[in-house]
């Protein structure tokens, strides 16, 4: 009798909720196309909510420690941060250090059917991994046309297909789509390691997905507190940097991990040292670069991750390092940024 009265309590509740927003949005005046998609997603989500329990809904959670609460952040994040193997390897070399990401770097985002998640051109600040649903996204760029289209592998990402169709003023343009999906891929990776990247494409959510977001600023600043998680992540940034800028063809936002995935790995492994000049070359000036990498540009290696490598070429890490970003900006700075 008491599941029976809830139930029944549960139902007029929503029929009430409905009711009000229905009024809310004719009082409004908002266009009818857009209340109609309003309320079929909140049916959805509303019967999506009764059918799953999500974790705000256990109100005893709080009842636990912050170590505690930090530990169930991180079991919840680990296993969609792992379709990367740099996330994969630092799962084991360093545990602390997914520990403190999970609870200070990483965040969830919730996209509808038909939702944007950036456009083209907009500084990126987060990197994006897709734990449900699929996204599809699309770029356009002028030129290179036909040797993109003659060998797409010499992309950053795999092509899903290609249109080409003119633009207003006559030129030819190259409309590239590949799609996202859950479980295997990633997207604007590069902002990790350049604070300078700047968005290819515009990906939409093709259904209703959720993605973990990796904010850039705190994923470096938590970074800088572990010398085993620099080291290994010095080593990487400089092999990703290496090979990012040798494409000087249509570079993505997208990684396909099911397809590039080992290519990926191979970056975590050390590069043998090259063997002395006789004449070392002069160090490159630490003049500010604004390199829009999207556009194909070459950037400095040793700007974009000096604040990595630096720590272990001098001296020992302190407590809390300190990166400064490729135009010179301390890390208060970048993270007021983002």
């Amino acid at each position: 009798t008491g599941s029976l009265t809830q139930l029944r309590s549960l139902s007029e509740d929503m029929s009430k909720q409905f009711t009000n927003l229905r009024r809310y949005l004719r009082q409004q005046r908002i266009p009818g196309p857009l209340r109609f998609k309003l309320e079929k997603y909140l049916e959805h989500e509303w019967q999506r909510q009764k059918e799953s329990i999500s974790l705000k809904d256990v109100t005893i959670v709080g009842m636990l420690s912050d170590q505690l609460q930090g530990e169930l952040q991180c079991a919840l994040c680990v296993p969609h941060l792992s379709v990367h193997p740099l996330f994969k390897l630092l799962e084991s070399v360093s545990p602390v250090t997914l520990f403190r990401l999970s609870n200070r770097a990483i965040s969830r985002k919730m996209l509808a059917a038909g939702d944007s998640l950036f456009l083209p051109g907009e500084n990126a600040t987060h990197m994006y991994v897709v734990i449900a649903g699929r996204l599809r996204y699309v770029k356009q760029s002028l030129g290179e046309i036909a040797a993109a289209a003659a060998d797409p592998a010499e992309s950053m990402a795999p092509v899903g297909s290609m249109e080409t169709c003119d633009d207003q003023s006559g030129g030819a343009v190259l409309s590239v789509t590949e799609w996202v999906d859950s479980s295997e891929d990633w997207i604007a990776e590069p902002v990790l390691w350049t604070p300078t990247w700047k968005h290819m494409g515009h990906p939409i959510s093709y259904l209703k997905s959720e993605l973990l977001l990796v904010d850039a600023g705190r994923f470096a600043e938590v970074l800088g507190l572990n010398p085993q998680a620099m080291e290994l992540t010095s080593v990487y940034a400089r092999n990703f940097m290496a090979w990012l800028n040798e494409q000087d063809r249509q570079l993505s936002d997208i990684t396909q991990g099911d397809q590039v995935g080992a290519l990926i790995a191979s970056f975590l492994k050390v590069a043998p040292e090259p063997r002395p000049s006789p004449r070392p070359s002069p160090r490159p000036s630490p003049r500010a670069a604004a390199h829009h990498l999207g556009g194909g540009g070459k950037a400095d290696n040793d700007l974009i991750y000096s604040h990595l490598i630096a720590a272990n070429s001098t001296a020992p890490l302190a407590p809390q390092a300190d990166w400064d970003g490729i135009d010179g900006s301390t890390d208060q700075e970048r993270r007021a940024q983002c």
